[in-house]
């Protein structure tokens, strides 16, 4: 057992403290207690030896062990059960497309609140773009959390304690409790876990976590799960996609067409050629700035002459890199793109669909027939993934899907 020297005034806090904490069962509940320096301590307390149902009681509340932060707060590192909980909470409202909506909504910051934060150092080249005021630590009184933005042409947003920030005179918040720089510096996966992603923040099982993701329409891109129970980062667990999808019929003009689709019941065409690289030039000229594509013949608009159908895509390092698949007819002799009714309808059809290259029948845009006849499944600004045909030159849209990427949990941090 440790044992720490204290006046009579810190002691009778501590006391105080404990016994607070033993009446609530709300892992994670959090008490103020005097002085400024962090010491750890693990069944036992400053004057007072925890009986063993004690001990007990604070482990079946969900404590591996209790923190005695002096002049900020009695709390507790957050068991591994209660961690592996959380992780898998967290999953499933990944793949069932629910956590969107959980997550805690951050408001514009005041422009005072950004100019503490750059007095900081260690603050350059970053900002303060929104604030949340939530009591996160329970300790009965409202902590204010800032998502602090960065430059740089594929920036990510971290969430920081505003106040502790402050209060501690420097960007520290930047770490991962639990590891040091140079851990993190060794260990990719953490290096590059925030990479062009932001951070978010919610409630899961009573807990206060972020998660670092990317977010569009109902689908996450969820790298990271951290406890931030401490005011900063404590990482729990990693996601990584599976390669598979969940899909949902949004909107169904064609209901058996849709649900065909949507239960993989359909073949998309081969495509059968491949776009000579003598006419990229071309393609660039006419305003279609490719790296490559594919052909195939097909009355892709069903007027009874068959279409130089060509799928292109164009693949950039910008940023944080991006991808993209478009359509074009090219003329019978594939040397140029005309300006026909037919292209202007496939102009609004695009891909990926996914962020994810699998499952490939689900990322690249598809042709394919049903019922003979023809459709293209891609992306269009209503839908991430619908299915369109065209007809006399004008884009029909017949389905429309939500299409939620699917993951696993990649690797566990058990909290140290």
């Amino acid at each position: 057992m440790l044992t720490l020297e204290h006046d009579i005034s810190r002691c009778i806090l501590s006391i105080i403290a404990l016994l607070a904490f033993l009446t609530r069962s709300i892992v994670g509940w959090t008490a103020t207690v005097a002085g400024d320096e962090h010491v750890s301590i693990s069944e036992s307390v400053p004057c007072l030896q925890l009986r063993d149902a004690d001990v007990a009681h604070l482990r079946a509340a969900g404590s591996s062990q209790v923190i005695v932060n002096k002049g900020t707060r009695v709390s507790h590192l957050i068991a591994p059960e209660k961690a592996h909980a959380i992780c898998n909470e967290v999953l499933k409202l990944t793949n069932t497309g629910q956590l969107p909506q959980r997550l805690m909504q951050f408001s514009p910051a005041p422009e005072e609140e950004d100019a503490k934060w750059r007095k900081l150092p260690g603050t350059e080249a970053t900002f303060v773009s929104d604030i949340l005021d939530v009591d996160y630590n329970r300790d009965g009184k409202k902590d204010r959390l800032a998502i602090i933005g960065g430059g740089g042409t594929c920036g990510n947003s971290d969430i920081v304690d505003l106040g502790v920030a402050i209060k501690r005179g420097n960007a520290s918040w930047m770490g991962y409790l639990g590891f040091s720089d140079e851990e993190v510096e060794s260990d990719e996966d953490l290096r590059w876990a925030d990479w062009g992603r932001g951070d978010h923040f919610l409630f899961v099982q009573g807990e206060p976590v972020v998660v670092t993701a990317n977010f569009g329409q109902k689908s996450a891109d969820v790298r990271l799960v951290s406890w931030f129970g401490e005011g900063q980062k404590r990482p729990l667990c990693m996601f990584a996609p599976t390669g598979q999808v969940q899909i949902r019929v949004v909107a169904d003009s064609h209901p058996q067409l849709c649900k065909a689709v949507a239960g993989g019941r359909w073949q998309p065409i081969v495509w059968h050629g491949t776009v000579s690289p003598d006419d990229i030039p071309m393609l660039t000229a006419a305003g279609h700035h490719a790296d490559g594509g594919s052909t195939a013949l097909i009355d892709i608009n069903t007027d009874g002459q068959p279409d130089n159908l060509t799928l292109l895509y164009h693949a950039s390092g910008a940023g944080c890199g991006s991808y993209r698949q478009w359509l074009v007819a090219l003329s019978e002799d594939g040397k140029t793109v005309p300006p026909s009714g037919l292209n202007r309808a496939l102009h609004n059809v695009g891909g990926p669909m996914t962020r994810y290259r699998e499952p490939k029948q689900w990322h690249d845009i598809q042709i394919f027939t049903f019922e003979g006849k023809p459709y293209i499944l891609g992306k269009s600004p209503k839908y991430v993934a619908g299915v369109y045909s065209v007809r006399k030159d004008v884009l029909q849209t017949w389905c429309g899907f939500e299409v939620v990427e699917q993951f696993k949990i990649e690797r566990v941090f058990t909290p140290r």
